[in-house]
């Protein structure tokens, strides 16, 4: 019974500090949206119309 309890908390500890994901701070958000922004008015493909043949 104690070795399942101690694993019991063990494991649930670990689960609770594996699912905490750390935030993106702002300033890199807003630097990559104005990358893609620069990206997609350079990018040769720009005026390309795809299809979805799918």
């Amino acid at each position: 019974m104690n070795k399942v309890l101690s694993f019991a908390i063990i494991f649930s500890s670990f689960i609770g500090f594996c699912q905490s994901p750390k935030a993106t701070a702002a300033i890199q958000v807003q630097q990559g949206l104005e990358q893609h922004r620069q990206m997609a008015q350079n990018s040769l493909f720009k005026n390309l119309k795809f299809k979805n043949v799918g």
